[in-house]
């Protein structure tokens, strides 16, 4: 049995609309899947990435605060007891104390004469050095 023009014609019609009824679907299907699977990876990946870098900023947050508060709390414990060690051991005042007498009058003397032998001192060095340096020079020991 051959099959005439007509039959030829309607059995390439009908694989031409097969043809493009299976490409649609696939198309279709292949989108509406990748579609669906790039979605949900995504959402995973972020939930995922959203929750690691808030856990790990919240612990250096935490970390970071409990070591202010904790060097905080030191250094004003530190200063409370220095503070009541100074106060323990501190000496009582009693006014303005008077100085005895004459101390001051003995306190001036003697700077006065400590003063004039230093400078005695110097003097006779400097004039022992300008002998040195014009002749010969003698007495020069004692500087």
């Amino acid at each position: 049995m051959n099959p005439t023009k007509s039959q030829v014609a309607a059995v390439a019609a009908a694989a031409a609309v097969m043809a493009a009824v299976t490409a649609a679907v696939m198309a279709a299907v292949t989108a509406a899947v990748t579609a669906a699977v790039t979605a949900a990876v995504t959402a995973a990946v972020m939930a995922a990435v959203t929750a690691a870098v808030t856990a790990a900023v919240m612990a250096a947050v935490m970390a970071a605060v409990m070591a202010a508060v904790t060097a905080a709390v030191t250094a004003a414990a530190t200063a409370a007891a220095t503070a009541a060690a100074a106060m323990a051991t501190r000496i009582p005042q009693t006014g303005t104390q008077a100085i005895p007498a004459g101390t001051v009058a003995a306190r001036a003397v003697g700077t006065k004469a400590k003063t004039t032998a230093k400078s005695n001192k110097q003097n006779g060095r400097s004039k022992c050095y300008a002998r040195f340096l014009s002749a010969p020079f003698f007495g020069c020991e004692d500087y």
